[in-house]
């Protein structure tokens, strides 16, 4: 560019000249041949610095494009861990939930565990979030009591699918969108790999029942025994 600038200089500077001394400078003599060199060797650099930066540019867009790309997701969609299937989206696919897939955990069917081995002892409000968005404050609240060491949000939290640490037990309400997208009918709940039987959401009620919902009928209940195995599906939020 340095280049580009000073023989643009040079060759501005001769044409000045030129053109305000026509009699002092002869337009046949070597002036002439100097400024169609000059002029010669600036479009050239001209043509050069251009192409470059089209390309740079091009380049720069297609990395952008492609690198800071953000995919949309569709419900019934596989999600961004890879194994997980959309249940729940928002701002148009850009943010949702996804389901953990059939045999998340290894077994021929979902696995059933109690809510929480510590079964007397109220969590209060860091538990006891109903809304989508509040399952993984839920689950790790439950997982951080004292004496705790088996529950259902653990077994959630514990997942690794696709590479993600952040699974977690869904909310009631989180549940119930699960339940509404993936498991509303006999088709679906055998599709995906649910059981006929009640599932596990980590919203706690009081010291002894939580929330929970029966998978068959989508029936949602508040008094389910904290001891009670239920069956459990981990999900994520993107």
């Amino acid at each position: 560019m340095i280049i580009f600038q000073l023989t643009s200089f040079k060759t501005s500077k001769i044409l000045k000249k030129t053109l305000a001394y026509p009699k002092k400078y002869n337009l046949g003599g070597e002036n002439m041949k100097r400024l169609l060199f000059l002029l010669f060797i600036a479009i050239i650099l001209l043509m050069i610095f251009f192409t470059m930066g089209c390309e740079q540019e091009s380049g720069s867009s297609g990395s952008r494009g492609s690198g800071d790309e953000i995919k949309k997701y569709a419900i019934g969609n596989i999600g961004p861990s890879g194994v997980g299937i959309v249940f729940y989206i928002t701002d148009g696919g850009l943010h949702g939930l996804e389901a953990a897939p059939s045999l998340w955990n290894g077994g021929t069917s979902d696995p059933a565990s109690v809510w929480s081995d510590v079964d007397s002892t109220l969590i209060g409000a860091a538990a006891q979030g109903t809304a989508v968005g509040t399952g993984l404050t839920n689950s790790n609240a439950v997982i951080v009591q004292l004496g705790h060491t088996v529950s259902a949000a653990k077994l959630c939290r514990d997942y690794t699918g696709g590479g993600k640490g952040d699974w977690f037990l869904p909310s009631i309400d989180e549940l119930a969108e699960m339940w509404s997208v993936l498991a509303s009918t006999q088709i679906d709940r055998a599709a995906y790999g649910f059981a006929e039987n009640a599932y596990w959401s980590s919203s706690e009620v009081n010291a002894n029942q939580t929330w929970y919902e029966g998978f068959t009928l989508g029936i949602i209940a508040n008094d389910a025994a904290k001891l009670n195995h239920l069956y459990v599906r981990a999900v994520r939020a993107f």
